[in-house]
């Protein structure tokens, strides 16, 4: 998988993903991993204050492989959302490609078009090509009886609406845009104890099920992941499942770039109906 991303030769300079979701939801954890697999080595990781957001500006990270040559792609991080988080138009401006490097997010007022962190010319590469969204599993629970608090567990209503929203502009948009499981240790003991069950975990699977249904994506554009946190070396069944996270990213990433190249512009992205869990 390492080899595919070094061959991996996009039409545009490189394929930006934008990861977002609630405070500690283990977005620059996401990151931080990633960085750490394609190196060969553990880096510091990023911390997140508890209630707080980690991420307080527009950030984007580039990746190098341990040869240090440079992998066509970026991802980029934003504030979380949620109370005194991102202001969710500052989502869509940075779909858009409208948010400039290091813009400090105000969570009363998004990013105006006279503000100096505005782009007001975005090129294809400051367009976001996959929009990620990240969900803790330990703050969300698949209980689907009457309310929906308990539906959503502590995922509060507003939130779920939040982020529904943002989803259908980047449908509106053509982004296409998966969902990323976080915290898969603390939902499932069996997976605690071996990563690999991961696709075979029932508990996992019906989490899956319920993001699923709160927020519209299809399971096939579901994807749960164990990201680095207080491991002391690199893990290969870790790294092994990250890559074949991110594998599918830049595919949908790519796949966009390529549609967009067409006179039609490009529409929804073409999902699935495959499904990636084993429940025998």
């Amino acid at each position: 998988m390492k080899e595919n991303l070094r061959k991996l030769t996009p039409a545009v300079e490189h394929l930006r993903i934008l990861v977002i979701g609630p405070v500690r939801a283990g977005k620059s954890s996401f990151i931080q991993s990633i960085k750490n697999i394609l190196l060969d080595k553990m880096n510091n990781l990023a911390c997140a204050v508890a209630g707080t957001s980690f991420t307080k500006e527009y950030k984007t990270y580039q990746f190098e492989d341990e040869r240090e040559s440079d992998l066509p792609f970026v991802i980029s991080d934003v504030m979380g959302l949620g109370d005194s988080g991102v202001h969710p138009r500052d989502i869509i401006n940075a779909l858009k490609g409208h948010i400039k490097e290091g813009y400090k997010f105000n969570p009363a007022q998004p990013c105006l078009e006279n503000d100096e962190g505005y782009n007001s010319c975005p090129t294809v590469n400051d367009k976001v090509h996959c929009l990620v969204f990240v969900i803790p599993l330990d703050n969300f629970t698949a209980n689907t009886s009457n309310a929906d608090e308990k539906t959503h567990g502590r995922m509060v209503k507003n939130l779920i609406e939040m982020m529904q929203d943002i989803r259908y502009k980047a449908r509106d948009l053509g982004i296409p845009h998966m969902l990323l499981l976080t915290k898969v240790d603390l939902a499932c003991p069996h997976v605690k104890e071996d990563i690999k069950l991961i696709y075979r975990s029932k508990a996992i699977y019906r989490k899956a099920q319920a993001c699923s249904d709160a927020l519209g994506v299809p399971m096939s554009c579901i994807f749960p992941v164990k990201n680095y946190h207080d491991e002391k070396q690199l893990n290969p069944d870790m790294d092994a499942l990250l890559l074949f996270t991110l594998t599918h990213i830049l595919n949908y990433a790519n796949d966009f770039v390529e549609n967009v190249k067409e006179p039609e512009g490009a529409g929804d992205h073409n999902e699935s109906t495959e499904t990636f869990f084993s429940l025998t």
